[in-house]
């Protein structure tokens, strides 16, 4: 799996991003993909305290400039994961600031409120 650069980069560069599934195997390889863009957060989402732990480590070492912040819950809980996401995406008012990218969800614009 790869990440097109050039397309992708034009929207996930300087932006927030949040990957469901980030302790996965994809999902892991998708943020590290997506370091390589430069986002301006990236956030790594998933319910394994441990793969989250050992991905969080990794993109610390490989992308140390980068602001990488892990975020445990399970996507299927609605209401931890709106309670967790306005303080982390409190200063991002638009949805060109900020992207969900899951490894089973596909990419989907995230929209405050």
């Amino acid at each position: 799996m790869r990440v097109d650069g050039t397309e992708a980069g034009r929207y996930l560069s300087g932006a927030v991003v949040l990957v469901t599934g980030a302790g996965g195997s994809i999902g892991a390889e998708l943020c590290r993909q997506i370091a390589l863009l430069q986002p301006r957060q990236l956030l790594l989402l998933g319910h394994g305290e441990n793969s989250i732990y050992h991905i969080l480590l990794e993109l610390r070492e490989r992308f140390p400039r980068l602001d990488v912040q892990p975020l445990i819950a399970d996507v299927r809980d609605g209401e931890r994961i709106l309670a967790m996401l306005p303080g982390c995406l409190a200063e991002y008012r638009y949805a060109e600031d900020a992207w969900v990218i899951g490894s089973r969800w596909g990419l989907a614009a995230f929209a405050d409120g």
